[in-house]
């Protein structure tokens, strides 16, 4: 499932379709990737990533009850990128991994626009690195992305 995040007027997460969805899934857990500002970004940029992440959390954490896991970038990636080029760079390989776990999926769009896969492509493997941890298999139907 791909859940857009909408917010009201005042900046808020909406819950009401992320509660909908949580309810008809009732997922077992929720692999959630840690929020790092970036060498570069503003203050403004680093606060507004930090709001919708902090969000998120309690949404998943509070509202939704779900038990969640904080997984750092590196840990994910390192399992899944296993045996890809280490030249190419961290969207790259996640590009590869994708195409070598869903050979016959097309590249999904970008939220807003963005480009192919924005996102949306680490989003999944972070879903994927979850089961694997989890050891439930690959179960796709259960994935659930969200767009920031």
């Amino acid at each position: 499932y791909y859940l857009p995040l909408k917010y009201s007027r005042d900046g808020l997460l909406e819950f009401g379709s992320i509660r909908t969805l949580f309810e008809k899934l009732k997922p077992s857990k929720v692999y959630l990737e840690k929020s790092k500002g970036r060498g570069g970004w503003s203050a403004t940029a680093v606060h507004s990533t930090g709001d919708s992440y902090g969000q998120i959390r309690f949404a998943i954490a509070r509202a939704m009850q779900a038990p969640h896991v904080l997984v750092d970038p590196k840990a994910w990636q390192r399992p899944i990128h296993e045996g890809i080029k280490k030249s190419l760079t961290a969207k790259e390989r996640s590009l590869v991994a994708y195409n070598n776990l869903f050979p016959l999926g097309a590249i999904p769009p970008g939220p807003k626009g963005g480009k192919p896969g924005d996102g949306i492509i680490d989003a999944l493997l972070i879903a994927v690195y979850g089961m694997q941890k989890s050891k439930q298999g690959l179960q796709p139907w259960r994935c659930v992305l969200w767009g920031l």
